[in-house]
């Protein structure tokens, strides 16, 4: 699929799944939330770390360091002390193929 980067296959995937993947040089978490797939970009905005390492409940995403959270359905901040949106990623499923879109929504960073 043109534009996009392959990371697995949709019955790889439990509820509250998480895994991290390198997407045209962007740290990406994939997640798996009520049967839908989010990618987000993979450090929190606020200061460096790894969201992989955070905590998932539902569609939002905290950060292990400073407890931000982010709304992995379009990136919003939900709680501080980060003030910048995460970047997302568009996310296709072709014959229960996982395809991320190689650049965010909205352009590069």
């Amino acid at each position: 699929m043109d534009g996009f980067t392959f990371v697995g296959k949709t019955d790889e995937f439990e509820d509250e799944d998480m895994e991290q993947y390198t997407v045209n040089g962007y740290p990406v978490i994939l997640n798996y939330v009520e049967g839908e797939f989010y990618a987000c970009h993979a450090i929190c905005t606020h200061e460096y770390a790894e969201l992989i390492d955070g905590d998932l409940d539902g569609h939002t995403i905290t950060c292990p360091l400073h407890f931000a959270c982010f709304d992995l359905r379009n990136g919003a901040v939900l709680e501080s002390p980060a003030t910048k949106p995460l970047l997302v990623f568009e996310v296709k499923i072709q014959n229960d193929e996982i395809w991320i879109k190689n650049e965010p929504k909205g352009g590069k960073e």
